[in-house]
């Protein structure tokens, strides 16, 4: 019983690190800018699209923020404009209300880094973000309220930032609303949608996701934290050692510790 304390404490340093750690989801809305390269199908009215997110972050006593984001979201507008398609030029696109889906499932994921500032029971972030994104498609398959849908498989590089709001219900929960801007670089291996180009298809798309939703994190002896007790936390650890040690002084390194342990 006593090795298997001594273990423990040797080794609560490694918990300690593992206490940073949080993780989180949210849903809400995205809006996004008309596709900029060589995409012919040009929307010019923004829509509100879906919006979904998923963090898995580490906290540096530094109020650094570390971790990766994953954002699903939908790229898509109207048009006032009416186009041919390429192909068959009877077939018309746009001038009905209808969207122009670029990407009904666009999914990124993104390394972030995020500067904190902490408020009494809440706390403020901002960072940026760089990854990878993949956008998918059925263009074969149009809903009632869709007039041109692009192509399948898009993927390439995201950049982009993010700030928010977290308020504390405790060490444990919070409550957290995240607006973010994600750039989209989007390639595919197929001919770009116009009769006048032979090129592949590549654009870049602007889209602002905002979410709402939860962090849930490890519990830890964070004394900037001001939603921990750590005077609380300090009075039960005096109490653990003076059972055990027979005196609340913190014993200097595991040697000491092992000798008081065996002198029992």
């Amino acid at each position: 019983m006593k090795k298997t304390i001594l273990a423990f404490l040797m080794l609560s340093p490694v918990f300690a690190f593992g206490q940073k750690f949080e993780v989180g989801f949210g849903g809400g809305i995205s809006t996004n800018t008309q596709p900029a390269g060589n995409m012919y199908y040009i929307g010019n009215a923004s829509i509100v699209n879906y919006a979904g997110s998923v963090w898995a972050l580490y906290n540096s006593w530094s109020d650094w923020q570390l971790g990766i984001n994953i954002h699903e979201l939908e790229l898509a507008s109207t048009s006032s404009k009416v186009y041919a398609d390429a192909n068959y030029p009877t077939i018309t696109y746009g001038g009905d209300d209808k969207k122009f889906v670029y990407s009904a499932y666009t999914t990124s994921l993104c390394g972030i880094a995020n500067k904190k500032a902490k408020i009494g029971k809440s706390d403020l972030y901002i960072g940026f973000a760089v990854g990878f994104g993949l956008a998918k498609n059925d263009p074969n398959n149009r809903g009632a309220n869709e007039s041109y849908k692009a192509p399948d498989n898009g993927n390439g590089l995201v950049l982009g930032m993010q700030a928010g709001y977290n308020y504390n219900f405790s060490p444990l929960f919070a409550f957290n609303i995240d607006l973010a801007a994600r750039y989209y670089d989007l390639h595919y291996n197929v001919t770009a949608p116009h009769e006048n180009t032979t090129s592949n298809l590549n654009y870049q798309i602007w889209a602002v996701p905002v979410t709402v939703g939860f962090r849930f994190r490890m519990a830890s002896a964070d004394r900037t934290n001001p939603m921990y007790d750590y005077e609380k936390y300090r009075r039960h650890h005096q109490r653990y050692r003076i059972r055990m040690f027979g005196s609340y002084a913190e014993p200097d390194n595991a040697t000491e510790t092992h000798s008081r342990l065996h002198s029992k």
